[in-house]
This record gives structure tokens, C-alpha cells and sequence, in this order.
């Protein structure tokens, strides 16, 4: 069971703009026989109303809109967002009286049944999108069914607790995360996929891996594969770093400026950060928390050459500016090779 707290989008902007054109299909097709209030949603006109009635979509529905009206020239879909007392009845009374109804709105599936018996709603003819699962997993497709007939476009779901079959949600998994968040690899020969790039790998844990293979554009043929992988203890030892206040190097003392040097002693430092304040500063953060080793993860990155120097055996002199009396104090952090790095807090030299 998966715990989701927000309201998650089951359809791209690409997915929405077919069924977009689907209910045009339908509204055109509602408009050849009369005799039924459900076809008196529909109608022949060149902009196509939609209502809806929670307002956290009013984004997402507006943007898929404007991409549909882009995408065609016959017509176009108008938003509306209707305060949701009564709501059915307000579609229903619209639609009776011919005057400013939707042609297509946004309903619950919990209303499936009212929508029927009211004839607000009738059977989708939509051979394309709702035969098989090529377009929609079954649970969608049982979520618009009244009495065995598909009745609506299934959209979205909202849950606080999610209970799913890992087949269903394949491809919500990978090929719609992966491609939102990384793109697609496209490739007919092997590919090399070094995580690291992506992710943090903690030491000693065990991951999955979901892969997703489309055998073409539409990804009408796909292969899924699950795979686990446990990392490796981190074994080698830490950066050891020493930094010594010292005076300025070139003999020019002034109070203005304060002065450290900094000495990977291990020599084995390939990455690092920097942060330097007052200590007044200092003691607000660590009072609020924070852990010198934070503080610097957050601070200023040091380059290959700045590494360089401070694995040498002079180590690397820092100048910082600073106030008469006033207690400057300089946190470095390096990383070895297993980005494993020196612990501050632990022995407050550096």
C-alpha cells in the first residue's frame, strides 16, 4: 500500500488532447439524433464548453485547452469552473433549457449512477480508446462503467491510501516518471546507465530498478523489467582534515582580514565545499539545528584546483574578510572517492 496525499494526473497533455478529440466525435454525433436529453449536451458549435467544479485543475485544464485549440482549427475548449451545489443539477436544467449547457464536464465517479438515471450521461462509442487496455489500465475503465457500460472518460483519481497491482501502474512507474523527469534513451544498441549521475546510492541497500523498453515511437509494444541491486559497504577512510589559523603569509597583518590554512593530511580529497562566517553567525544556525557539517555541505565548492592544493603537502591558505574583534570560523568538507566525507562535528578542527 502506498500512501498518496496529493491529487495525481493519470494523463499527459498528449493523452488529454486525443480525448479532447474524442468527445468533439461525440458532440458531433450527439447532434444527429435528437430525442434524448444526453444528446442535448451536444451540439454543433464551434466552441466547445466544459465544466468543471474543483479548482485545483483549473491550471492543468486550462493548459491542455490551449494546446487542443493549437492543435486544430475547427474548434475550441472554454474552461468553466461551476460552484459544485447542485452541480448536476445545473448541467441538468441547462441541457433541458438549451441555454448556456456544457458540452462536456468533469464529474465523479460517484455520481456514475445519477448521471444515468438523470440522462446526463450515455454510452461511450469509442472503439478506439476503450478497447483493450491501450489506452487505459482496467481499473479506469471500471471507474466509468455503470451497469457494464463505459459511460465516461476516466481522467484522474484522487486517494488518500492507494491500494495498486504493480502491473497497472508500470508504466506510471517508469515510462511516465522517467520521461518526465530524464527524457528517453534512444538507442537500439545496449546501453551503459550509470545511476550515480541521477541518484545518491546509500552504502549497504538494497534498490529496484524499473526499466521500461518501447519497441516503437508510440510505445504501442513495451518490455518491463524489474531488477534489484544491493550497493557495497563504503571502505575507504574518510578525508583526514587539519585547518590552522595562521597569520598573513605575505607579512601584512591587517584587522580586517583573517587568514587559514587548510591540509587534507590523508591526501586522498577529490571534491569539497567551504563555508566561512562570524561565529555569532555560526551559533544562530547550530541553535537552530543545524550541524557544522550542513552548514558547510551548503557552502562554496571547491575546485579541482583548490582540491589539488589542499592535498599537498603545504595545503592551500584561505583570506577572508572580516571585523576588529569579531571571531571568523572556517568549515571545510571533503569527499573522498565514495563521496564519503570528513566528519566536523566530530573532531571540530576543520
Amino acid at each position: 500500500m502506498n500512501d498518496l496525499n496529493v491529487k495525481t494526473r493519470l494523463l499527459s497533455v498528449l493523452t488529454v488532447l486525443v480525448l479532447l478529440g474524442g468527445l468533439v466525435y461525440v458532440a458531433i454525433r450527439g447532434g444527429e439524433n435528437a430525442g434524448s436529453s444526453s444528446e442535448l449536451l451536444f451540439s454543433r458549435r464551434q466552441t466547445i464548453d466544459l465544466w468543471y467544479t474543483d479548482d485545483s485543475l483549473t491550471d492543468y485544464l486550462k493548459s491542455v485547452c490551449v494546446a487542443y485549440t493549437d492543435s486544430q482549427s475547427d474548434y475550441r475548449v472554454e474552461p468553466t469552473l461551476i460552484d459544485d451545489t447542485d452541480y448536476l443539477q445545473k448541467i441538468y436544467e441547462a441541457s433541458v433549457s438549451g441555454e448556456d449547457y456544457p458540452d462536456v464536464f468533469l464529474a465523479g465517479n460517484d455520481l456514475l449512477e445519477r448521471l444515468w438515471l438523470t440522462g446526463l450521461a450515455t454510452q461511450v462509442q469509442d472503439e478506439t480508446h476503450f478497447s483493450g487496455n491501450r489506452f487505459f489500465c482496467q481499473p479506469a475503465l471500471d471507474a466509468v462503467t455503470y451497469q457494464g457500460k463505459a459511460i465516461a472518460y476516466p481522467m484522474s483519481f484522487e486517494a488518500a491510501a492507494f491500494l495498486y497491482n504493480e502491473d497497472y501502474l508500470q508504466w506510471f512507474t517508469t515510462s511516465y516518471t522517467a520521461a518526465m523527469y530524464f527524457g528517453a534513451a534512444y538507442s537500439q544498441e545496449p546501453l551503459e546507465l550509470v545511476l550515480e549521475d541521477n541518484y545518491y546510492l546509500e552504502p549497504e541497500t538494497t534498490y529496484h530498478l524499473l526499466l521500461t523498453a518501447m519497441g516503437d515511437e508510440k510505445g504501442l509494444s513495451q518490455n518491463f523489467q524489474h531488477l534489484t541491486f544491493e550497493t557495497t559497504a563504503k571502505t575507504h577512510p574518510a578525508p583526514t582534515v587539519v585547518v590552522t589559523p595562521i597569520a598573513n603569509p605575505n607579512g601584512e597583518e591587517s584587522p580586517y582580514e583573517v587568514w587559514f590554512n587548510v591540509k587534507c593530511t590523508s591526501k586522498n580529497a577529490v571534491s569539497g565545499k567551504s563555508a566561512a562566517n562570524y561565529e555569532r553567525e555560526f551559533a544562530m544556525m547550530i541553535n537552530s539545528g543545524y550541524t557544522y557539517t550542513q552548514i558547510a555541505a551548503q557552502g562554496n565548492t571547491l575546485y579541482d584546483a583548490d582540491i589539488a592544493e589542499i592535498n599537498s603537502d603545504e595545503g592551500m591558505n584561505f583570506m577572508f574578510s572580516s571585523m576588529p574583534d569579531s571571531e571568523t570560523r572556517l568549515a571545510i568538507l571533503l569527499y573522498n572517492d565514495e563521496e564519503t566525507g570528513n566528519s566536523i562535528d566530530q573532531d571540530m578542527n576543520a
